[in-house]
């Protein structure tokens, strides 16, 4: 009676390290759309950091034309300015002319000024787009060795998932079912960690010391413990097994 009790609960011992371990990569497969989510949201902020520097490429091509077309505005202006030079019929006419003229081709110098500025803006915002787009080449390849190693992992896990059910229903088939209620009884009540290893007195569930007599019990294994503390399963560990 005892060795067929001992069998049953180590039976569900094993029934529960199954179910951890299932519940452990199941974890890991549901994360997986989530880390590839993550990889590729991470080429979008390259992208849109990208787009950003066109942007800004584009505002400055925008207002060097416009400084351009004000320079050519300008200079049609002195055009017509030198023209009236010579229609002039006082002096006071010609200096009001010469005045014009002058203030025109300042109004150039500055917005000259400005479109050298545009240009060395030009070229910095294409040198940062140049090392910005090597960056992001490097990424991309990275995020798909990532992804890669990622889903090869899934794949691992997934067949891992096939074998622990398979494994699980082999050793369902000779766990008797008053065990099994027992078993799913306090698992509902204590949550998912049912047994507890217990060793020198000690339950490993709650590490709280058992009553000594109950802890001969235990030894005994002529009926189901449970801890007094924490309500699980106990299960007898060897003095010379590795506690955990």
């Amino acid at each position: 009676m005892a060795n067929i009790l001992k069998q049953q609960i180590d039976k569900l011992a094993n029934l529960q390290k199954i179910e951890m371990e299932c519940i452990k990569i199941g974890k890991l497969v549901k994360d997986v759309p989530e880390k590839v989510a993550e990889l590729e949201n991470s080429l979008k902020i390259f992208e849109q950091e990208m787009d950003n520097i066109q942007k800004q490429a584009d505002e400055i091509k925008k207002e060097y034309r416009k400084n351009e077309l004000d320079v050519k505005e300008n200079l049609e202006k002195v055009k017509k300015s030198k023209g009236r030079l010579g229609e002039v019929k006082n002096n006071k006419e010609y200096q009001s002319i010469l005045k014009e003229i002058d203030e025109f081709t300042k109004k150039n110098e500055a917005i000259e000024e400005k479109m050298l500025g545009c240009l060395e803006s030009a070229d910095q915002t294409e040198a940062i787009m140049k090392a910005k787009k090597i960056e992001f080449e490097s990424a991309k390849v990275q995020v798909e060795m990532d992804k890669k190693e990622i889903l090869a992992d899934n794949a691992i896990s997934l067949k891992r998932l096939e074998e622990l059910e398979e494994e699980k229903a082999d050793l369902l088939k000779g766990i008797q079912a008053d065990m099994m209620d027992r078993y799913e009884r306090v698992k509902n009540v204590v949550g998912k960690l049912p047994m507890a290893r217990a060793k020198n007195s000690i339950c490993l569930g709650c590490n709280m010391n058992m009553p000594p007599q109950r802890y001969n019990e235990l030894l005994k294994c002529e009926e189901i413990i449970l801890c007094p503390h924490c309500h699980r399963i106990l299960h007898w560990v060897n003095e010379n097994e590795r506690s955990e």
